[in-house]
């Protein structure tokens, strides 16, 4: 029998489908941390370290468990960051 989600949008019902299907125990993801700084969004946090602001999505789904709305975050708040990988 499948499984079953129920989700606001079709984003976030992919990545609690992602969540059930993929076994924690075998996946490991490397992250640095970034401290917020005041007047910092996702956004420029992405467009500051990675050069490009659209890769704040990547941020915001690693710390989705802590940061319930991304474009809310505070000052000190420690946020995991995706590591480049160079192909």
């Amino acid at each position: 029998m499948g499984k079953t989600v129920h989700a606001k949008t079709l984003n976030e019902a992919k990545a609690q489908m992602f969540d059930i299907l993929m076994n924690p125990a075998f996946v490991k993801v490397e992250y640095d941390e970034y401290v917020v700084q005041p007047g910092d969004s996702m956004y420029s946090i992405a467009e500051k370290l990675y050069g490009c602001g659209e890769r704040w999505q990547s941020i915001a789904k690693l710390n989705r468990k802590t940061v319930s709305n991304a474009s809310y975050i505070l000052p000190g708040m420690v946020l995991k960051l995706p590591q480049l990988v160079e192909l």
